[in-house]
């Protein structure tokens, strides 16, 4: 065994003649092993947070999603399409057509953001297995079209799955046209539609406001003749998405952009990866703290090993070798605290994974939580820099003790 390693750990586990040495060194041990296990379950937590809100997410957001730069609409193009089929990630492309509109059933009105999707739609995203009543279906009935409401609607509107007497009414304004005289209003657009269905895929925004309609439908009632308001895309490997989106901006036409994921929701990633970063370091300093007690407790040690090591450097030990023992002993101690630390948050994790202890407020849902290797390279290395850092001062002081000076002691 190497020697610093071997000397540092008999230190650290022989009995002291001064026992609050002792209780010193369990202090520091434990904080840095509560520490450890509340970083990394804290982390895990968000980093299952993290995962939820972007499954909740993906069922109406693509991993790729092309829309005009400026503007709103983007013509089809089926030699495009072809040029994007052909990157070796992309799995499908669907495209889509959205617009805001104004609703009234009965005597009751709201506003909602009608969207039309083609077949693909829910290949890339599973809005149809987030349907909760009736079924996800465009197929019209009595001559009327049809399509699926979010769930907001039934509660704002009151919406009646089985009415097949009032349709619900789809009213579209267009934007004002400038012409030579001034600026006109074009007149106002309905349709009556009875819904399939209702879906909830969570998040508000899309719960609250969102008609689900056949592409070819939308199209007609927006007057969107050959063009759709985007693209979107699936990915074979959603890991490689940024290396696809260089890919995709390559080929694309003026006045088109490309969003990933994260593009499409920046304000939500960049709160959920802030939160993590304030977490991570608030939770660093009860480890700085638990790690100031090493400073004190090998300092203890020096003291009282001081006869120790005199006869060591009498023996031929250099200062170089006396402040690695005590530089060991530090890390020892922190990685009994990591080792400790991470097997109460494993444990605490696993039961949470396996037995639901906890719930999300107001739901049947359990609290998620992800373990990820990076978090656990991230705590040692935190750990075992914070203990090494408070053991260089005794160490130092180690190193420069003389031998004669040691031996009166």
């Amino acid at each position: 065994m190497n020697l610093p390693i071997f000397v540092a750990r008999r230190y650290l586990f022989a009995k002291k003649k001064r026992n609050v040495i002792n209780l010193i060194n369990w202090v520091a041990l434990g904080g840095i092993a509560i520490g450890t296990a509340a970083i990394l379950l804290v982390l895990s937590t968000l980093n299952g947070l993290s995962e939820f809100i972007t499954n909740m997410y993906s069922a109406m957001d693509p991993d790729l999603k092309i829309v005009a730069s400026t503007g709103r609409l983007i013509d089809q193009d089926e030699a495009f399409l072809k040029q994007l089929a052909s990157i070796p990630n992309i799995a499908l492309v669907s495209q889509t057509v959205e617009g805001k509109i104004l609703l009234k059933y009965q005597e009751k009105q709201s506003f909602g953001v009608l969207k039309g999707v083609d077949s693909l739609f829910t290949q890339i995203n599973p809005v149809d297995e987030h349907v909760y009543e009736g079924t996800y279906s465009f197929t019209p009935e009595d001559g009327y079209p049809r399509a699926v409401f979010a769930i907001g609607f039934p509660f704002y509107l009151g919406i009646n799955l089985f009415d097949k007497i009032d349709p619900v009414e789809l009213i579209y304004l267009p934007k004002k046209k400038r012409g030579l005289l001034g600026s006109t209003l074009t007149s106002l657009r309905k349709v009556s539609v009875f819904p399939s269905g209702f879906f909830k895929v969570q998040p508000k925004e899309y719960d609250e406001k969102y008609i689900i309609s056949d592409l070819n439908f939308a199209q007609d009632f927006f007057s969107y003749e050959n063009q759709v308001t985007a693209y979107e895309i699936k990915l074979i490997d959603p890991e490689d998405a940024e290396e696809t989106k260089r890919e995709v901006q390559a080929i694309l036409p003026e006045k088109m952009e490309v969003l990933s994921w994260y593009d499409q929701h920046k304000s939500l990633y960049r709160v959920m990866r802030n939160e993590k970063f304030i977490s991570y370091l608030i939770l660093t300093l009860v480890i700085a703290i638990a790690a100031i007690n090493i400073v004190g407790s090998l300092s203890m040690i020096v003291l009282e090993k001081s006869r120790d090591i005199s006869v060591l450097k009498s023996m031929g030990a250099t200062a170089s070798l006396i402040r690695r023992i005590f530089l060991w002993e530090g890390v020892l101690i922190g990685g009994i605290g990591v080792a400790l630390g991470v097997s109460i948050a494993l444990i605490l994790a696993v039961a949470q994974q396996q037995f639901a202890l906890i719930y999300l407020e107001g739901s049947d849902l359990p609290f998620p939580i992800s373990l990820q290797l990076n978090d656990f390279l991230l705590i040692c290395f935190t750990v075992f820099f914070l203990c090494g850092l408070a053991s260089l001062y005794p160490s130092y002081h180690a190193g420069k003790l003389e031998v004669i000076e040691g031996l009166k002691r």
